[in-house]
């Protein structure tokens, strides 16, 4: 699924509200499968979400990898990253990802995401190979 964020807000990215994201993520993890996600910024009225709303399930593993990609290294799509030497995402669960074509040790707090649950996720997607940390998601042609 992907939510754009209403015009005029702060950056999601921005130290302050990725902190509150992760604190929450962490904290209702353990706790609840669903959450809202409106709740890791306070915000107890108004809107956050602007107009843009998409979803589509995905069924195959090339579609499961493409999406990792595109979760795991969108911010270089938006930062015009093009080049250079591989780099993670800092606001992402990147650092814990185990699908790596080579093997990163991960910090040593508590991963901000839950294990994956289905067969494809946890590894089916694989057959198309591990990811490359400087593959970016590919521009709309």
């Amino acid at each position: 699924m992907t939510l754009r964020g209403l015009k005029g807000l702060p950056s999601f990215r921005s130290q302050r509200l990725y902190a509150a994201f992760v604190q929450t993520v962490r904290l209702t993890n353990a706790r609840y499968e669903d959450f809202l996600i409106v709740d890791a910024f306070g915000r107890e009225r108004g809107k956050l979400w602007g107009d843009r709303y998409h979803r589509r399930d995905l069924k195959t593993p090339r579609q499961v990898r493409n999406a990792l990609v595109y979760v795991l290294a969108n911010y270089k799509k938006h930062f015009r990253i093009t080049h250079g030497r591989p780099q993670l995402d800092p606001c992402s669960s990147a650092a814990w990802f185990e699908g790596w074509v080579t093997h990163l040790k991960p910090p040593d707090i508590p991963p901000p995401v839950a294990a994956a649950r289905t067969l494809l996720l946890r590894s089916l997607w694989q057959k198309h190979g591990l990811i490359h940390p400087g593959e970016y998601p590919k521009l709309p042609s």
